[in-house]
């Protein structure tokens, strides 16, 4: 039954979570682990290729946490239009919902998206870095530049522009 199914879900989920030590993400991360939980969502719907990129996302998004600026991810502005893709206009990005990331500061209220095992292990461990900011380079593979530097961010987001990138 459909009972059934989610239920199985749901356990795969919980020793996933186990198995990674989510029961220890307030020590291991200062956060709790539905809030770690909401950071893999996140990582996840950022992430193109390669893989390792989640681990990355989601220490970009530690660190705007620890710095208290706005996590500007566009996932959740998306995801609080009732959208999953397509092109942000000015419009999307004033509009005020608990998911506009650009406009809140801090997690939003939920997950926004089933995290995959692999988003999950980044949130809950993700590598050390500076990162503070990202833009996808590449559609083929989709790929990110990292950065600390917000001049070679925006240098990079116009030339992605450019590109044809988005």
């Amino acid at each position: 039954t459909a009972t059934e199914v989610l239920q199985t879900l749901a356990d795969e989920m919980a020793d996933h979570l186990e198995e990674l030590g989510y029961d220890r993400a307030e020590t291991l991360r200062g956060y709790s682990a539905y809030d770690v939980l909401k950071v893999a969502s996140m990582a996840e719907r950022e992430t193109g290729q390669p893989e390792e990129e989640r681990g990355q996302i989601a220490r970009v998004i530690y660190n705007r946490l620890d710095a208290e600026e706005p996590l500007g991810i566009d996932a959740t502005v998306l995801y609080g239009l009732g959208r999953d893709s397509g092109e942000l206009t000015q419009s999307d990005l004033e509009t005020d919902t608990p998911y506009n990331s650009r406009l809140n500061a801090g997690l939003p209220p939920t997950p926004i998206g089933l995290p995959s095992l692999a988003a999950l292990q980044a949130a809950i461990d993700p590598p050390e870095g500076d990162w503070f900011y990202y833009v996808l380079v590449s559609k083929d593979p989709p790929t990110h530049l990292f950065t600390d530097s917000s001049s070679e961010f925006q240098r990079a987001k116009e030339q992605a522009r450019a590109d044809g990138v988005f």
